[in-house]
């Protein structure tokens, strides 16, 4: 059954553009829910990656029901207040970046995808790398083999070759379309809309959709756009996805990391750690005085390594020591994640190492300043 319900999909999403954050047009969201056809009675799901206040979900999902089709919505935003917005407009959404999500592979059937622009991404390869291919790849992961791909980039993005070629190897039934001209959305967006199919990879595949990508390789230049590719609006009853229906088989992992320094938020302040402080600054530094109570005996000895833990979380920043042995300590860290996929047979594994860098800013009583990493 074709979804034609009249609803509009407004989207606002996370889009990383000089102003930082614009909705996709109304008009041009009624246009796409024309363009996807789902059949009652059926469950299905959809994720959003940068859902913004949830707005395009939520509508999409109340067209659908309309219809006796029920539709899942996943969300992710890392914007508090939009975040605060989308929990109330989706059945499920975190708040947090797309790079920091751990989500089951080969889930969903339909992916709305519309990520930040011109946003640089510093990669395990210690390489930068345009957001919009980042998302795109990762969310690759996470669509089901048949499922539906909606991706929503600027126009001249399409001409880059890492973008044309993954999506000319690994969709097909795709669809290439931009913004309508009635109201002028694609004179001031210039944005286009992708839409494909995502095929089951095999052993050995050489599939590559020569078309498309060279298709693609003019699509800097505006003209050619405005006159070779056609609006959502000119697609409609001449073109339509069919989305498949959300396997419930499988089990759905979506969640955070979760950054142990946020996890102990407030540790800082708690008894334990300001009598430590307290014990410490009595003595040299590392070493501690003899307590004057049973109360202010320490419970077990302080290794090296475990007051440079404390450091390192923060806990233990201040003045340590007197006298000669004042010293003023700062302990930051830098987390950061190195992510491989590795293609099995009938899989992608996904590995994720974490890595700390603990650093240490000292300040002697003489007024020199080390830094220790």
């Amino acid at each position: 059954m074709e979804i034609t319900s009249k609803t509009y999909l407004s989207t606002i999403l996370g889009n990383d553009l000089a102003a930082g954050f614009y909705p996709t047009p109304l008009t041009e969201g009624n246009h796409l829910i024309q363009l996807l056809q789902m059949e009652s009675e059926r469950a299905y799901a959809c994720f959003d990656p940068c859902c913004g206040e949830g707005t395009i979900l939520r509508s999409f999902a109340d067209a659908v029901k309309q219809v006796g089709i029920q539709l899942d919505t996943y969300g992710v935003e890392l914007d508090a207040n939009r975040y605060n917005k989308a929990k109330e407009q989706l059945d499920v959404v975190i708040r947090s970046s797309f790079e920091s999500m751990m989500i089951s592979h080969d889930y969903f059937p339909l992916i709305f995808l519309n990520p930040p622009y011109n946003t640089e991404l510093r990669t395990e390869k210690k390489k930068s790398e345009k957001m919009e291919f980042n998302f795109l790849k990762r969310a690759h992961h996470y669509l089901q083999d048949g499922g539906i791909m909606v991706y929503v980039i600027p126009y001249d993005r399409f001409a880059r070759d890492e973008i044309s070629y993954f999506l000319a190897k690994n969709y097909e039934e795709i669809g290439l379309m931009r913004f309508g001209d009635e109201n002028e959305e694609f004179e001031q967006f210039k944005q286009c809309v992708f839409i494909g199919r995502k095929r089951a990879a095999t052993k050995n595949d050489t599939y590559f959709n020569d078309r498309f990508a060279n298709f693609c390789e003019n699509m800097s230049e505006l003209d050619f756009v405005r006159e070779h590719v056609n609006t959502l609006a000119q697609m409609v009853n001449r073109k339509s996805w069919v989305i498949p229906e959300l396997r419930h088989q499988n089990k759905l992992i979506f969640t955070s990391r979760v950054d142990y320094k946020d996890a102990y938020e407030g540790v800082g302040k708690s008894e334990g750690i300001l009598t430590l402080k307290k014990r410490l600054n009595r003595g040299n530094g590392y070493s501690l005085q003899a307590e004057k109570t049973a109360a202010e005996r320490a419970k077990m000895p302080i290794a090296s390594g475990q007051l440079g833990l404390l450091l390192i979380t923060g806990v233990a920043d201040g003045l340590l020591g007197e006298g000669d042995t004042l010293h003023a300590v700062r302990g930051s860290e830098n987390v950061f994640f190195e992510t491989s996929f590795e293609k099995l047979e009938t899989t992608t594994k996904e590995v994720v190492l974490q890595k700390r860098r603990a650093k240490f800013i000292i300040a002697t009583p003489t007024g020199e300043v080390k830094e220790l990493v």
